[in-house]
């Protein structure tokens, strides 16, 4: 007697992540939905360490879904390597494959207990998708891509 095998439940594919920005603030202008993102950085200053940031946005530009997630942004420090914020999870639902979605997070001061090299990760059911890396240091330096941070 052939024993009947049950379907395999393929598991969706996760959205790709076309970018992931990191910046002051970001207006919607009402008419035309179009995003301006103001003041893109790459790099945190703290006046010392441990610190913390000023607040600050991530803009997220995602692509290929297909139906549901639940997505979340974990902030990693890469020396420890230990997660050390996580923002709250939000549901996204793409419509048709050809969907993009656009997301833009609020994120509260961030603590960062060393001067170094964090990755914001972005996940899609609990599966990372993509990562972006920022710096953080003490001013002394002008270099591009600031974020300064007041004391």
């Amino acid at each position: 007697m052939a024993k009947k095998r049950s379907p395999k439940k393929k598991k969706k594919p996760p959205p790709k992540c076309k970018a992931i920005l990191l910046c002051d603030r970001t207006i919607v202008e009402a008419g035309t939905g179009k995003a301006s993102l103001i003041g893109i950085f790459d790099k945190f200053f703290v006046a010392q360490f441990p610190g913390v940031t000023s607040p600050f946005m991530a803009y997220v530009q995602l692509v290929d879904g297909i139906g549901k997630y639940t997505l979340s942004v974990e902030v990693h420090d890469l020396r420890e390597g230990a997660v050390i914020a996580r923002m709250p999870p939000v549901e996204i639902e793409f419509a048709e494959r050809i969907t993009k979605a656009v997301l833009m997070f609020a994120a509260p001061p961030l603590p960062l207990p060393h001067e170094g090299s964090y990755d914001l990760v972005v996940l899609a059911d609990n599966q990372e998708i993509d990562r972006q890396k920022f710096e953080a240091s003490s001013p002394g330096g002008s270099e591009g891509g600031e974020n300064p941070t007041n004391p």
